[in-house]
């Protein structure tokens, strides 16, 4: 390609010569470098472009989109195989927030529920308006239960300093810490969202939140697709957490685990660090190696010092050399690994919420009410600011393996700053096919972005801003490695035995004072 490239850049710029011979000798010099600078700027960011996470095929064996694209809506309702399932959405929301929920509702009915009529569940910590009803209904296309939060599911633990930790933490700048209605509504999310008696009647809920904005289509039914392909859990945006909102949840969570020997599914993995990745190590290795990079520079590290311990000064340079590692080795004091517990730390990583797709039963079971019920005790979710996000990831990694989790890369989402809106998958746009006049597009509503070949999308049209899977590639490529291994699911294992990979560094250190 790049040879063809050239000739065609050749080709280009002796024709160009040829037809500016008779003018000024520096115009077409001036011209061919002005598009030798252009063709060069475009075939680096055409380069760059295609090395984007969000231009990269994430289909594997493990997790994979249901639907690349669109497909015929009608068909699928039709199909004799396809069943609508028990499930519902699920939005917490105020009275005051009128406007913001009628604008989800519009962009949840015009993207996916005109198709499919699912039941909406609202709750609030006071009595709906008659208002708020009457237009919520007027809006959607099916049913719509509104509900009313007890006192239990929306009142913090009664303490004489509960204020006072919760100005603390305005004082100290903590997101949302100085907030009493936002903690409450993280520990209601934590754990009594899926008690409530609204909730329990559906087997599957759909998280939504007042003023999100949907970009894509969605023409299939993702809870008929996860119980198809056996999923539990789906998210749309993973993301870490801020470090001073929960400075003690995963103590609190490691606690729970130890105190009741839960052995915690492949999910873990997603939101842990494991620094135990040499076995049987030395107290001293121990504590100095925390991270693969630190392997093989410590052991070795520790060759050199016992060398010269052993046989003193008997080669110069190799000398020389140890006795600057054994005088760091001593004056070096061992890292401060605030946040590690029994060689494990989080990772901050979580799922994002605001969005789920999931099944009732993965929360409303032993292990994760007695988890949340764990945590309520604790005081943290006012004592600090855990929120539901981090909770739901952790809690759900003590029974879930990465095999029940989906990524619905495909679907579109924006809550507050952060979102995510997928590339088209080429060819699969489809005639936009409304079921109200309501949901009509018109011109440009009607236009959407150009199709990829790896792409995921179903009549996107996304905004002008830096696409999510670009930016926040941390979380994700520890997403990514997990479904790309082939046994997501086997426990995690020491990556060296100490003595074994000693004795072979050994052999190359004295090796190479034979050399030397």
């Amino acid at each position: 390609m790049r040879i063809l490239r050239k000739l065609r850049l050749g080709t280009l710029f002796r024709g160009l010569s040829l037809l500016l011979e008779d003018v000024n000798p520096v115009y077409p010099m001036l011209l061919l470098a002005c598009l030798i600078t252009i063709l060069f700027l475009k075939s680096s960011i055409e380069e760059e472009t295609s090395k984007l996470n969000s231009r990269q095929d994430w289909n594997t064996a493990t997790d994979s989109i249901f639907y690349p694209g669109c497909i015929d809506t009608q068909q699928y309702l039709g199909d004799a195989n396809y069943m609508g399932q028990n499930a519902t959405f699920l939005m917490l929301a105020r009275n005051s927030e009128l406007t913001e929920v009628l604008s989800t509702l519009e962009n949840i009915e015009s993207h996916f529920n005109q198709w499919f009529h699912y039941p909406y569940v609202f709750l609030n910590d006071e009595p709906f308006t008659e208002e708020f009803q009457h237009k919520v209904q007027q809006l959607i296309s099916s049913e719509a239960s509104f509900g009313i939060l007890n006192e239990e599911q929306w009142t913090l633990t009664d303490s004489s300093d509960l204020d006072e930790n919760i100005q603390v933490q305005g004082d100290r700048d903590i997101l949302y810490g100085d907030n009493p209605s936002y903690h409450k509504m993280c520990r209601f999310y934590s754990g009594w969202f899926y008690r409530h008696e609204l909730v329990q009647q559906y087997e599957w809920y759909w998280r939504l939140e007042p003023a999100v904005e949907f970009y894509c289509d969605l023409t299939y039914d993702p809870f008929f697709e996860m119980s198809k392909a056996g999923k539990k859990y789906g998210f749309t945006v993973i993301i870490p957490e801020l470090q001073e909102t929960i400075p003690s949840l995963f103590r609190s969570t490691l606690a729970y685990i130890r105190e009741n020997q839960i052995k915690v599914g492949s999910l873990w993995k997603l939101f842990s660090m494991d620094h135990h990745l040499v076995s049987n190590l030395t107290s001293i290795l121990d504590k100095l190696i925390n991270y693969p990079d630190d392997i093989m520079d410590k052991i070795s590290d520790e060759i050199a010092i016992e060398h010269l311990l052993d046989h003193g000064l008997d080669h110069k340079d190799t000398t020389i050399s140890s006795f600057k590692k054994l005088l760091s080795r001593s004056t070096t004091p061992a890292p401060m690994m605030t946040r590690k517990y029994s060689d494990l730390q989080y990772n901050l990583c979580h799922f994002w919420s605001n969005f789920e797709i999931a099944r009732v039963d993965i929360f409303d079971n032993e292990i994760y009410r007695g988890y949340f019920n764990h945590l309520d005790q604790s005081g943290g979710f006012w004592k600090e600011r855990w929120g539901d996000a981090p909770v739901h990831s952790l809690g759900l990694s003590l029974t879930l393996n990465v095999s029940d989790i989906h990524y619905f890369r495909d679907i579109g989402y924006k809550h507050s700053t952060l979102q995510h809106c997928p590339k088209n998958a080429q060819g699969g746009e489809l005639t936009y096919i409304t079921t109200s006049n309501r949901w009509e597009r018109k011109n440009e509503q009607n236009q959407y972005d150009k199709g990829i070949k790896t792409g995921s999308g179903c009549r996107c049209k996304c905004p002008n801003s830096a696409e999510l899977e670009d930016n926040q590639s941390y979380c994700q490529e520890i997403w990514l490695n997990l479904i790309k291994d082939p046994h997501p699911n086997k426990p995690r294992k020491p990556i060296f035995e100490y003595n074994e990979l000693k004795s072979v560094l050994k052999k190359d250190f004295l090796s190479n004072l034979k050399t030397s």
